[in-house]
């Protein structure tokens, strides 16, 4: 989060990736407040670089909702997508994108 913060790795981020961690947050399962799922997306936004997407790509059938960090990472000319899913992670890369979970982009910086 520091580099992020030092300008030194820039989060790229779009208005479907926020909506769907809105989403996320907002599940029951969690159990956050309104106003703390909002505090938590404003954060966001204030540490990104708000992306919008004209290509829009379908190579992930087993969950489409994922196809939008792709849109994203294309884009923005991302270096890599660093992600917890599973499902984004089988794909490697993408035009170049490599897609790291956390454990192993930390490694890498």
């Amino acid at each position: 989060m520091n580099k992020i913060i030092e300008g030194k790795i820039t989060l790229y981020i779009s208005d479907g990736i926020l909506g769907e961690i809105k989403d996320v947050l907002s599940r029951k399962k969690f159990d956050f407040p309104p106003e703390i799922v909002h505090n938590i997306i404003n954060e966001i936004e204030l540490i990104s670089e708000l992306i919008t997407p004209t290509v829009f790509y379908n190579i992930i059938e087993k969950d489409e909702d994922d196809n939008i960090i792709i849109d994203c990472a294309v884009k923005a000319k991302a270096d890599f997508i660093v992600t917890g899913d599973k499902i984004l992670q089988e794909i490697k890369s993408f035009k170049e994108i490599e897609i790291l979970n956390p454990h192993d982009f930390l490694d890498r910086i």
